[in-house]
């Protein structure tokens, strides 16, 4: 079971996740899967990075005083390696059969670090291609999932508050799968899908209406795109 020994930690775009506030949370190796076939016993591990984007976090927290905070945008990026390696496989060993197995592995690894930033009610939406910087064309697995936001209350007098009911941001995460060389590569990324722009008024008494405008300017668009350009760079 050690044959593989430790797994290289996949090359990440390191100046793009600084200069776009992107923090490591966590490393972690750990064996995928170790199935026989026959006589061979195919061993696969991996080495994952990941990230929460502390950048955007901040300024969500500091646009609601402070009332939400939550990691509503992760990245993450794993290499994983095969013994024997794919390319030595007997020709009995579909190659594409493999490939399969470890997408499924990582599908329901994306999942749970999704769901270990905080996202609720992850969904896979769609499946297709796409095209990476290291030549290849991934396999691509949309989902969507939701950040729960807690009533929000404002206070406008000493005994009086302004409450924004629950509500849930939609997030959308994506995931990329490729061969790469003697490695497969994993990498995948969430980030909000909306905007929050909200309105509430409440009456503080027979005079007095209390209007909350909240529009915490969040731009989904630019979003995907810096989360695309993340997966694309992953070697």
């Amino acid at each position: 079971g050690n044959a593989l020994g430790s797994v290289a930690a996949p090359e990440v775009p390191t100046d793009s996740l600084e200069s776009g506030g992107w923090v490591q949370r966590d490393e972690s190796q750990e064996t995928v899967f170790e199935e026989s076939y026959g006589p061979l016993t195919l061993e696969a591990k991996s080495h994952t990075l990941v990230y929460g984007n502390q950048a955007l976090r901040s300024e969500i927290r500091e646009k609601t005083l402070g009332r939400v905070d939550g990691q509503m945008a992760m990245f993450a990026a794993t290499r994983i390696q095969f013994s024997p390696n794919l390319a030595d496989l007997p020709g009995d060993i579909a190659t594409e059969t493999i490939i399969d197995q470890t997408e499924s592995a990582a599908r329901s690894q994306f999942v749970s670090q999704m769901e270990d930033a905080g996202l609720a009610d992850v969904r896979q939406t769609d499946t297709g291609t796409l095209a990476v910087d290291t030549g290849e064309d991934a396999r691509l697995t949309t989902y969507e999932a939701t950040f729960a936001v807690d009533e929000v209350s404002f206070p406008v007098t000493d005994e009086q508050s302004v409450a924004l009911p629950e509500s849930s941001i939609t997030v959308a995460g994506d995931l990329a799968v490729w061969k790469h060389g003697e490695s497969v590569l994993v990498a995948g990324g969430a980030y909000p899908a909306e905007n929050v722009d909200q309105t509430v008024t409440e009456d503080l008494s027979e005079a007095i209406s209390v209007t909350v405008d909240i529009d915490l300017g969040l731009e989904p668009s630019r979003y995907r795109e810096n989360v695309r350009s993340l997966l694309k760079a992953v070697e």
